[in-house]
């Protein structure tokens, strides 16, 4: 049997990625981002905190986002 590319658009299952930190502001907000940069939608990715913080403290990561 031939081996497949994980990420080819023709495979029926897109890989999931979920990235988790304390506070979903900055560490997975930006892997979230950087994996939807780069693999686009043959891979879906998300985010999520196990103690979420408010937005403002958020202000760097999104500072950082606008750059990218």
């Amino acid at each position: 049997m031939a081996e497949t590319d994980p990420l080819s658009n023709s495979d029926q299952r897109r890989i999931r990625i979920l990235f988790v930190c304390t506070g979903n502001t900055c560490r997975s907000v930006l892997a979230e981002y950087i994996a939807r940069y780069r693999f686009g939608n043959a891979v879906e990715s998300a985010s999520v905190g196990i103690k979420p913080q408010n937005a403002v403290d958020a202000a760097s990561a999104i500072e950082t986002l606008k750059e990218l």
